[in-house]
C-alpha cells in the first residue's frame, strides 16, 4: 500500500513515516502544501496522511484541493486540534478519518487498515462522496451543523468552484434515493457560472436540502434545480411537489454563516420552492 505523508518537521520532529515504512508501507514524505497538492492527485498514493500544521499553506486548503482534485483517495487527519468543530471542519472539507495528536503508530496502522478496507471482517470501502452517506442520506443535519456554527468560529475555504460539476456530483450521489422513490431530479448542467463559495460547507447545505426535497415528493413528480444570475451574483432554486420535512428556520440561520442567504419558502401552482441566494459569481 502507497501513502502519501504530509507533515511539518518543525512542528511534528518525530515523524512516524520510518515506523509505517517497517510495517510495510510505501511512504513518500513531503513538506510543502503545493507539492503535497500535484503529488495527491496524480493517481498514485492510496491512502494521504495529512498533517494540520503544515507551514506557509493554510492545511484545510490543501485538504481542500487534494479533495476537489481526486474524489476517490483516503485521506487521514492528524491534528494537535481537538475540539469538535475541528474535527467536523476537517471532515466537511473532505477528510475520510481524524486523528488526535499525540498517536502511536499501532492506532494509525489501524486506522490505514481500517480506511483501505484491511481491518479484520471489512469489505472494501466504497468511493467517497462527501456530503452524502452510504445509504444515500445527507452525512450530517443542518441542526448538527448549525451547532459547530454558533458553538465558535468555522474556517471556510473560499475558492473558485465550477456550478455545473458541483450540481453534477450532488446528483450523481442522491441518484439513487430519487430513483428509489420515483422522483426525477432535474439538474441543469451547461452555461453555469464558476462561483466563489466554499465547496464543501455549500455542498452539504445543498444535499440537505435536495434530500428533503425529493423525499417529500410524490412518486412520477420531479425535483428541478433552477439557476438565475443577476449583478455579479446568482442564486439556485429548488422546486418540488411536496414540502420538504425541514426547518428552513434553522437552514437560513446555517445558511448566513456561510455568507448565503435562503429566501422564504413559496408554494405556486402545487409546486414548492426554495432558493439559494447571494452566490458571488467569479
Amino acid at each position: 500500500m502507497k501513502l502519501l505523508f504530509i507533515e511539518d518537521p518543525v512542528n511534528s520532529p518525530a515523524s512516524l513515516a520510518p515506523e509505517l515504512r517497517n510495517l510495510g508501507y510505501a511512504v513518500d514524505q513531503c513538506v510543502d502544501g503545493k507539492d503535497a497538492i500535484e503529488r495527491a492527485t496524480r493517481g498514485e498514493y492510496d491512502i494521504v496522511i495529512l498533517d494540520l500544521m503544515l507551514p506557509r499553506d493554510t492545511s484545510l486548503m490543501v485538504l481542500h484541493e487534494i479533495r476537489e482534485a481526486n474524489r476517490e483517495i483516503d485521506i487521514l487527519i492528524l491534528s494537535t486540534r481537538e475540539q469538535i468543530r475541528d474535527r467536523v471542519t476537517a471532515l466537511i472539507q473532505g477528510a475520510d478519518d481524524y486523528l488526535v495528536k499525540p498517536v502511536s503508530c499501532a492506532e494509525l496502522d489501524a486506522r490505514i487498515r481500517q480506511l483501505s478496507g484491511a481491518g479484520p471482517g471489512r469489505e472494501a470501502r466504497p468511493a467517497n462522496k462527501p456530503g452524502i452517506s452510504r445509504s444515500g442520506q445527507p452525512d450530517f443535519r443542518i441542526g448538527d451543523l448549525l451547532q459547530f456554527c454558533e458553538a465558535g468560529e468555522i474556517e471556510l475555504v473560499i475558492s473558485e468552484v465550477r456550478l455545473a460539476d458541483l450540481l453534477k456530483r450532488i446528483a450523481r450521489g442522491l441518484e439513487a434515493t430519487a430513483l428509489a422513490r420515483g422522483v426525477n431530479l432535474v439538474v441543469p448542467e451547461s452555461r453555469l457560472p464558476t462561483v466563489l463559495v466554499d465547496a464543501s460547507w455549500m455542498e452539504q447545505l445543498l444535499v440537505n436540502l435536495i434530500f428533503n426535497a425529493i423525499t417529500s415528493s410524490r412518486a412520477g413528480s420531479r425535483v428541478e434545480l433552477q439557476v438565475s444570475s443577476n449583478c455579479g451574483y446568482c442564486r439556485i432554486d429548488i422546486e418540488c411537489s411536496g414540502a420538504p420535512d425541514c426547518d428552513l428556520a434553522l437552514i437560513e440561520r446555517f445558511a448566513r454563516h456561510l455568507n448565503l442567504r435562503v429566501d422564504s419558502a413559496s408554494r405556486k401552482a402545487g409546486r414548492f420552492r426554495v432558493g439559494i441566494g447571494q452566490i458571488r459569481i467569479l
